[in-house]
């Protein structure tokens, strides 16, 4: 028929909104975006929970079989993160030791000569207790 329209079937996810000019009465020419539409040209919503970017340990090695313990953790943890895209690991190994009876020149010296040598970026001798003689 000609001069008249049928009636189209509306998108189910189309709304009908109601226009202030008519007096709040639903239009059919005015239309909200479906919920799936309004996401299109919006600004993206950041991750929920974002992945985490560094990993730090702290671990006690035996006095005994020091090359043992760092063998294994160098395996089990520093080659995983070496081997990360992008990975910048860095290792630092601290070296706390108390000697009850005290060091002489000599048990004070090798160990510190030996520090500069292996390039320590920190290494100290302190008097925990006493009058500071060392012995």
């Amino acid at each position: 028929m000609v001069g008249t329209e049928q009636p189209s079937t509306p998108n189910p996810e189309t709304k009908v909104m109601s226009s202030p000019a008519h007096g709040g009465q639903p239009q059919s020419n005015v239309l909200a975006p479906s919920s799936a539409a309004a996401g299109l040209g919006a600004t993206p919503k950041a991750p929920a929970d974002p992945s985490p970017n560094r990993f730090r340990g702290t671990v006690m090695l035996s006095a005994d079989r020091p090359a043992r313990d760092m063998s294994r953790i160098v395996e089990a943890v520093v080659e995983q993160l070496t081997m990360l895209p992008g990975a910048e690991v860095s290792l630092k190994l601290e070296i706390d030791a108390e000697v009850a009876t005290g060091l002489n020149r000599a048990q004070v010296r090798t160990p510190m000569e030996n520090a500069a040598t292996l390039g320590f970026i920190d290494k100290s001798v302190e008097w925990l207790q006493g009058d500071g003689s060392g012995g």
